[in-house]
């Protein structure tokens, strides 16, 4: 029974330890959200989340075909119509300074749940219309728990936010 209560104290430990490295970190310290992501995105909570997405069917697909965003070429998206997803996502990255996060390899339904959602969190600040200040990550963040289970993971990421 000790063990599992020092195990437990362990966790806990780590969790507040990575959320406070979180929060004094500068904003898009991609370390600092995987280690927190890696601490708090345990089996059960992403089981649930899994569940969650996959009640419908278009969420039950994507688990069995498990699409990727795959190498995004920013000059090339550049030359469509300005008023594409590929063209606002280019334009996006690129205003902002951002680079593509290295695609990851999955080969289950929590790491293609959690590669999906690194990969696709900067489409979805075009789609949602939330800009990257802290505001906006809280929009978007908000977002993401009305879509997905919300998990100690997505209300620690909004309770940094708010922080900030």
């Amino acid at each position: 029974m000790k063990t599992l209560i020092d195990a437990e104290q362990k966790w806990q430990n780590e969790a507040l330890e990575s959320f406070f490295t979180m929060v004094k970190a500068p904003d898009g310290d991609f370390d600092a959200i995987s280690q927190l992501s890696k601490t708090l995105n345990e089996p059960k909570s992403l089981k649930l989340s899994i569940e969650f997405v996959s009640r419908h069917q278009q969420g039950k697909q994507a688990f069995i075909e498990r699409p990727r965003l795959g190498n995004v070429v920013f000059p090339q998206l550049l030359t469509l119509p300005q008023d594409t997803l590929g063209y606002a996502y280019a334009d996006h990255m690129t205003k902002n300074g951002l680079t593509q996060l290295q695609a990851s390899q999955v080969d289950n339904d929590y790491q293609f749940f959690l590669a999906h959602i690194r990969e696709t969190h900067d489409l979805w600040h075009i789609v949602t219309g939330c800009d990257t200040s802290i505001i906006g990550e809280i929009q978007l963040e908000a977002f993401y728990v009305a879509q997905l289970y919300a998990s100690r993971f997505w209300l620690a990421l909004l309770a940094k936010n708010l922080l900030k």
